[in-house]
Formats: structure tokens, C-alpha cells, sequence
């Protein structure tokens, strides 16, 4: 069978299409295509009269579901649709994307479908030409399974090209540099040790920073454009001051020998930093994305950081809770993760601001550019000042005081068993003020285990055993991590399990081979009017972080059993610092053991923040927990790691108050500096403000901007 954009059906022969994400095909009529297409059938059913009519397909049965399709792919330029996500910012679909590294669209291929023909060697020109094509189509996004190979060698190059791009910003900006600083402090090297020393540094200064632009050239085209449509983005900045120096450095040229004397200073150095820091940061956000990559395309199972939409079970949650605004983030299984290369690209605050500031900048330095031009009435005098005036408004370090303490948090996360895609999950949790968990996210296989066990009557221990593992098994009680060691090998001798119901804070009750079974405290007993052993102490037991439950086999008590609780270091680490961020937790349990004072005990929370659901609640709560999605966008995804999912939400946090502090920095730098070169080269000169001053100036606040925020981070 053929399958393709375009086709025609008679019998014997199907051309249909494909849309890239259905499974059901359609069929379309294209003319001269069409009319090839059937001449290149009849000939080869002449040349092979053995090939068969294939049967037509069967009607579909009304009682057969239908095959699930995905959502639709996304239209060139448009995001692919998917689950709807609450977002208290917009999402990264409405926003503006960040020009990634690559672009393009997936391209619709034919393909040959042999499957009713005999083997034989393919000769179609048009499948060959087709996989030439598919080999050749950039991917655009992460939008099904067997896209893994295309994206990570569209992230290898793109991290090749922004490297490249990085290694030759370092050179001429380090040439640059030491050009311009040894011009300053030793001027007679250029204007009598060198022969024709002013011409050589005009020349190479002028040639590198042309080197600079070629390298550097789609992000100044970008940042041209926005200019152009009077919205600024992040490389508008760059952009105004990257012709602003490029002016000067004409200038430089062709009269080298006021700058050589001092008269006038060359800025390119400032330039050439301002984009050798920018492609320092687009590093770091390619470097981040491929590592998270690799944790996606782990094998293992992955859960998807969710913020909770359904208003009836969030009303549920909160009614013990003095809050009715809350932020719910759970996490739930996905088979399949979407969106993840448009969120990892998406513009983060760094570049929102320089947007913001582009155009502030643009009108500034242009103003004071052509005012000092008209008042000393030299050219050359006013592209210095304006380039100089457009260079101090390039915010140098933004990308990387956000992107740096960005990666660090995702490789810490990576370590400890989740992805945070970027700056969008950061946006996605910052907000979550309550987290909703399940009493196996708190207590995972082997922090329960069996401290004791006495019998009461001894002749129904075995029966109570087994009785007992059948109801842990059926609900995934406290005990099953312990009843599946000691029943390993005799699993299917286990007792069938009629029906199971939690009592809130008292136990399990359940039929087993038509016996009522009881599992639970003291309390549930005395209410079925059972006798309890006076010697057993509660309290004693607790004291050490044991509890005790009772079991009982048609109104008679036989067993009771001491349950030792370890609460996880890492897993008790990681509530904590949610809890000191005033985040609450909702708990899910069957468990009647696992109470308030409990859970605040044993992983040192506060015991305000911590409600345990009741039943309906409860069971509301794990279906929404524990239902599969086909597809999730990757915000937050873990490996199942209660520890590594509430590190990740608290990194999100920290995040937030870097960039804050980030944007105030940036602000302040700008601000000062612009007054600082307006001031000093209207009073004094551009003598007063060499080059070397210049990029000390720079360096300090780069510095305190990377410092402040490595700081805010650890604090935050």
C-alpha cells in the first residue's frame, strides 16, 4: 500500500494518506499525480498478473472501541494541543518562544506498505526520495515516541554551534581587549613603536568586530526585526549597539589616529563581552536541555509534575485547611511527555527584561548620541558617545545570573530523580502552596516492616497470616512490602478477598472465604465488641516509632502485630523545606496509624500544614493520582521519587527570588551607568572614560549580579 499526501482508490490498489499523529487514513484526488500514480499501478500489475485484489477491510464492529488516536500535530508554527494545564502566567504557547538553536517542521513522508506483496528489492523512486527527505527534515518538537534520535542530534548541533560561536567570541574579544587596554596605557606603541601602528589598529579592530557579527548574525538580525515592529526583544539591545560600534569602528578606520592619541576610545571590547556573556548563557540553556533529554528518554517509569484543576476535589481538600486558594501539585503516571523542546526554549525573565529595556535603551543612547554630535558639531564624537551610551544599556549578565542557578537546579534535580524542563516549571510551581501525596509516596517499600507479632490464638495464626496478606495485597496496605517477602513463593495460595472498606482513623474490614476479617486499632475492636489484651500498651510502642494493629476472624481477636515506621531522611529533608515555605499537605491513607501527630513526628513537620483525607476524599484523590494520561506536557517529570519531586517544587521557589533580585541588579547597572558616561563625557571628555575603566565597571556588576543571586538562591 502506498501512503502519501495525495491518492486515488480502485480495486486492487488504495493510495491513501496519513495525517502524521492518526491512525485512520483519507483519501484525496490530485490530478497529474494521481493520473502517474495509476499508470505506474496498471503497468506493474501487468508485469505481476499473480498479485491479488486485496479483500476489502472489514466493517467495524459497533461493540469494538475505537482505536485511541493522540491529539492532532501541530501546525507549522503552532504548538501542538494538549491537556489543558491551570496556569497562573501564561503558558509557553501564548508567549513569544525563545529562536532556538534549530528550527523547522516535520514533513509529511510516503512510505511503501509491502506487506500483501512478495519480497523482492524496492526500486519506487518516490520511497527512497521520501526517506531522503524524512532524514533531511528538521524536528520541530518532542511530539510522539521514535522522535528521540532527531532531537538529540538537533541538540548535539546546536550545542556544536553555540560552542563554535562561544570559542570565537572568546578569541576576538580577548584580542580586543588586550588591543584596546595596551592602546590606553601605552599609546606610543601604536603611534611610533609599530610602524603605521595607528592603520594596523584601526584595521584590527575593525576586522574583529566584523568577525564578531558573522558569528553572531541571526541574533542581531532578530533583535534588528523586533526594533523594526517597535517591540523590543533579548538581542535588541545588542542589536542597537552592535551598529552604534560598528559606526565608531568605520570611524576607527578611517581616522585611526584620534583614538590611537586618546582623543576617542573604541567600545568594541564592551560589545564584543556583551555577546561573548549572551552566547555563554544560550550554552548553558542548550547544555541544560540535553541533559534533561537523556532523563527523558530513560526507560523506567515516568511520573508527571501536575497542578490539580478539578475545583469539587479541591474544595474537598481544603475544607480543614484556613486557605481556599490553594495550588495543588501532585504527581501522576504519563505515558508520554510533550512540548518538551518548546518549553525548554521558552523566554525566560532575563530576556523578558532585556526586552523591556531595549527600546528605554534605543531612545536614550540615540539622544545622547546626536546631542553631543550637534554641541561639539564632530561626528566621531557623537557615534563614540552613542556607542558607548548603547553598549551601557546591553544588560551583560542577565542570561547568565538566570540560567546558571537554572542549570544547577536541574542537575541537582537529575541526581535526585526529576527534570525541571526550565524557567516554565519554575513559573508552573513557584505558586504551589499545597502538595497532594499518598501514604506509599511517604512510606515506600521497606520503611515498614514487621517489629512483632503475637498470637492470641494460636491454632488460626497461619489463616490470620494469609488472610492478612490477601487484604494488604488487594488494597496496598502498610504490610505488603513485608507479607510479599514472607508469602514470596506461595502467592497463588492465598485466600480470595470478597471485599475491602477503610473505617476513617480505625482500621480495614473485609470478607474473606465468607469470614468478616478486622484490621485495626484498639478502638475498632472495642466498637465490634471485641476483647482487647489489657498488657498491650499503645503508647510504649509509639514512643520508638512502632504502631500496633489488631486483627480479628469472625468476632474473635488472633493475632496482633507490631509495625515498626521509618520515616525517610531524604524524603523528610525535602517536606521540610516545603513546610518552611508555609506549603500544606493533604494525605492519602488506609492506613489507620498514619495520623497528624503522626506524620508530624516522624518527618519533623508542622502539624498545621498536615491534613490526612477522609475516605471519599481519599479514594477521589487516588484516582486522580494514579490514573495513566497518554500524553503530558513536561513541566516536572520524575522517576517516582517523593524526595525528588518536593526538591524540585522547593528549587522552583529558590528560582524565583534569584530572578527578582536579577532584574533589580540589571535595573540599577544600567540606570548608574548610563548617568555616569552622560555626565562624564559631557563635562570631561571621552578622556575620562577609557575602555579599561569601562570594563572594570562591567566586570564588578557581572559579578555582583552572578554572586547576589548564587546567594538569593541558597537563601531563597
Amino acid at each position: 500500500m502506498l501512503k502519501g499526501k495525495d491518492g486515488f482508490e480502485e480495486p486492487g490498489f488504495r493510495a491513501v494518506t496519513y495525517h502524521p499523529t492518526e491512525d485512520e487514513p483519507f483519501l484525496v484526488m490530485v490530478g497529474k499525480f494521481s493520473k502517474t500514480l495509476r499508470e505506474e499501478y496498471d503497468t506493474a500489475l501487468r508485469l505481476r498478473p499473480e498479485w491479488k485484489t486485496p479483500p476489502a477491510p472489514a466493517p467495524e464492529s459497533a461493540s469494538s472501541p475505537k482505536p485511541e488516536t493522540p491529539p492532532p500535530a501541530a501546525e507549522a508554527g503552532k504548538p501542538a494541543p494538549a491537556e489543558e494545564e491551570p496556569r497562573r502566567k501564561k503558558t509557553a504557547e501564548e508567549e513569544p518562544a525563545r529562536r532556538r538553536p534549530f528550527a523547522g517542521g516535520l514533513t509529511d513522508l510516503f512510505e511503501v506498505d509491502a506487506s500483501d506483496m512478495p519480497a523482492q528489492p524496492s526500486e519506487d523512486p518516490v520511497s527512497e526520495a521520501a526517506e531522503e527527505t524524512r532524514k533531511a527534515a528538521p524536528i520541530e518538537d518532542y511530539n510522539r515516541p521514535g522522535d528521540e534520535q532527531a532531537i538529540r542530534d538537533d541538540i548535539r548541533e546546536s550545542f556544536s554551534r553555540v560552542a563554535m560561536r562561544t570559542v570565537v567570541l572568546t578569541l576576538t574579544c580577548t584580542i580586543s581587549i588586550i588591543m584596546t587596554v595596551l592602546s590606553q596605557a601605552m599609546p606610543e606603541l601604536f603611534a611610533e613603536t609599530i610602524r603605521f601602528g595607528w592603520l594596523v589598529f584601526g584595521a584590527l579592530n575593525l576586522t574583529l568586530l566584523l568577525i564578531s557579527l558573522f558569528v553572531f548574525r541571526y541574533q542581531l538580525g532578530e533583535g534588528i526585526s523586533g526594533l523594526l515592529h517597535l517591540k523590543g526583544n533579548a538581542h535588541t539591545a545588542l542589536s542597537v549597539a552592535a551598529v552604534a560600534v560598528t559606526i565608531q569602528s568605520v570611524c576607527a578606520a578611517v581616522v585611526p589616529d584620534v583614538f590611537v592619541n586618546g582623543t576617542y576610545r573604541a567600545y568594541a571590547p564592551l560589545l564584543l563581552l556583551g555577546m561573548l556573556l549572551h552566547s555563554i548563557g544560550q550554552l548553558l540553556i542548550v547544555k541544560r536541555t540535553a541533559d534533561n533529554f537523556r532523563f527523558l528518554c530513560r526507560p523506567d517509569a515516568k511520573y508527571a509534575g501536575k497542578i490539580l484543576t478539578d475545583k469539587q476535589l479541591l474544595q474537598k481538600l481544603t475544607e480543614d485547611l484556613p486557605t481556599t486558594d490553594a495550588l495543588t501539585a501532585y504527581v501522576k503516571p504519563s505515558r508520554f511527555m510533550s512540548n518538551f523542546l518548546r518549553l525548554s526554549y521558552a523566554t525566560d525573565p532575563s530576556e523578558e527584561m532585556a526586552a523591556f529595556l531595549s527600546l528605554f535603551g534605543v531612545a536614550v543612547s540615540m539622544v545622547i548620541g546626536i546631542t553631543y554630535g550637534a554641541l561639539t558639531k564632530d561626528f566621531v564624537g557623537g557615534a563614540s558617545s552613542f556607542a558607548l551610551s548603547s553598549c551601557m544599556t546591553i544588560p551583560m549578565c542577565s542570561l547568565i545570573a538566570i540560567n546558571l542557578p537554572m542549570k544547577t537546579l536541574c542537575e541537582r534535580s537529575l541526581r535526585q530523580g526529576a527534570m525541571v524542563v526550565g524557567y516554565e516549571a519554575v513559573k508552573q510551581f513557584s505558586d504551589t502552596n499545597m502538595v497532594m501525596l499518598d501514604a506509599s509516596q511517604l512510606y515506600p517499600p521497606g520503611t515498614i516492616t514487621f517489629s512483632g507479632m503475637r498470637p492470641v490464638i494460636s491454632s488460626q495464626m497461619e489463616n490470620a497470616l494469609e488472610a492478612a496478606a490477601a487484604i494488604s495485597f488487594a488494597v496496598g496496605g502498610p504490610m505488603s512490602d513485608s507479607f510479599e517477602k514472607m508469602f514470596k513463593n506461595r502467592m497463588n495460595r492465598l485466600p480470595k478477598v470478597e471485599s475491602v472498606t477503610y473505617h476513617d482513623t480505625l482500621g480495614l474490614s473485609a470478607w474473606v472465604d465468607h469470614q468478616r476479617i478486622l484490621m485495626g486499632s484498639r478502638k475498632m475492636m472495642e466498637q465490634h465488641n471485641i476483647s482487647v489484651p489489657e498488657d498491650i500498651h499503645e503508647e510504649k510502642y509509639r514512643k520508638s516509632g512502632k504502631e500496633v494493629v489488631y486483627m480479628s476472624i469472625s468476632g474473635d481477636l488472633v493475632a496482633v502485630f507490631v509495625l515498626q515506621y521509618r520515616a525517610d531522611r531524604k524524603i523528610a529533608e525535602a517536606l521540610r523545606e516545603l513546610s518552611e515555605k508555609n506549603v500544606f499537605f493533604v494525605i492519602r491513607t488506609i492506613d489507620q496509624n498514619i495520623t497528624r501527630s503522626h506524620v508530624a513526628d516522624q518527618f519533623h513537620l508542622y502539624a498545621r500544614n498536615i491534613t490526612i483525607l477522609k475516605t471519599a476524599a481519599g479514594n477521589d484523590c487516588r484516582r486522580e493520582m494514579t490514573s495513566k494520561e497518554k500524553r503530558t506536557r513536561a513541566y516536572l517529570v520524575t522517576n517516582g521519587s517523593t524526595a525528588a519531586f518536593a526538591k524540585a517544587i522547593s528549587g522552583c521557589f529558590r528560582i524565583r527570588s534569584v530572578v527578582m533580585l536579577t532584574k533589580i541588579i540589571q535595573i540599577i547597572a544600567i540606570l548608574f551607568g548610563l548617568v555616569l558616561v552622560t555626565v562624564l563625557s559631557f563635562g570631561s571628555g571621552f578622556e575620562k572614560l577609557g575602555c579599561a575603566e569601562l570594563l572594570v565597571y562591567t566586570a564588578f556588576w557581572s559579578v555582583a549580579l552572578v554572586v547576589a543571586t548564587q546567594i538569593a538562591k541558597r537563601l531563597g
